[in-house]
């Protein structure tokens, strides 16, 4: 009866200190290998699908099987795959625009050449903002969860950070995939932060929160200021403009 009483307590005690987060979790353990650190078994494209889908389904579970923590370079390949799936989300919404903007009852002139100009631009700076949230993101996220990550090397946080990118597959669906795929990208993040550095769940979420925010608001400055401001307006490179004409009782007016 002592044995087992004693066990339990034991038990009860664990998982206290679990629930904790003590410093005594070592956060760059190796785990069983992504889908993706596999790929030279699995071929590039299995291995992309797969860990694509982990990171929609089951986040946690693939945070959790990074086997190289120490290293960046399969974190830095997959981010690559995952920044050509916003270029040709951000290509294919431009498609359907042109498609919108060129219809026989649109109220705008178009310049293809600029229109494709424009579309080309787009498609570079989808793939900067990929590269800021590497390397800003999680400059910034360190220091946000200093106090937490007291045994964590930047190379861990850089791999959950890439890895949180698999949602960016559904930013090829046209229209509202870019949206679903930052939003999912915010809740791997938080799940990253739980279930990989073992951060509180307050915390996780509070530093995924600001990430999120900052790298919003640094986009829309951006294309405020040199997409509309200067590309658009000092430069008049949009290639889509309202029309200049109007009809009133019959007459076209200039």
């Amino acid at each position: 009866m002592a044995k087992a009483e004693y066990q339990a307590q034991a038990g009860i005690e664990l998982a206290a200190l679990k629930k904790k987060g003590t410093g005594d979790v070592d956060l760059m353990r190796p785990g069983n290998g992504t889908p993706w650190e596999d790929r030279g078994t699995l071929g590039g494209v299995v291995a992309y699908f797969q860990t694509a889908l982990k990171s929609l389904v089951s986040p946690g579970l693939l945070m959790d099987h990074i086997r190289r923590p120490e290293t960046t370079g399969d974190a830095n390949a997959f981010a690559v795959v995952c920044a050509v799936m916003w270029v040709i989300g951000a290509a294919l919404w431009r498609v359907w625009y042109y498609r919108q903007v060129t219809a026989s009852n649109s109220h705008y002139d178009v310049d293809p050449t600029h229109f494709w100009m424009t579309t080309g631009l787009i498609c570079l700076l989808a793939a900067a903002g990929v590269w800021l949230w590497l390397k800003v993101g999680t400059s910034l996220y360190a220091k946000l969860a200093a106090t937490e990550m007291r045994n964590a090397t930047p190379s861990l946080t850089y791999n959950i950070f890439a890895y949180s990118l698999g949602p960016s597959i559904l930013a090829v669906v046209p229209v509202f995939g870019q949206g679903l795929a930052l939003l999912w990208i915010f809740i791997d993040l938080v799940v990253g932060g739980k279930k990989r550095l073992y951060m509180k769940s307050t915390s996780a979420f509070i530093n995924a929160l600001i990430i999120i925010i900052c790298a919003v608001l640094i986009g829309a400055v951006f294309y405020y200021v040199a997409g509309v401001l200067i590309w658009q307006k000092a430069l008049s490179m949009s290639g889509v403009e309202l029309k200049t004409e109007t009809t009133v009782t019959g007459t076209t007016v200039h």
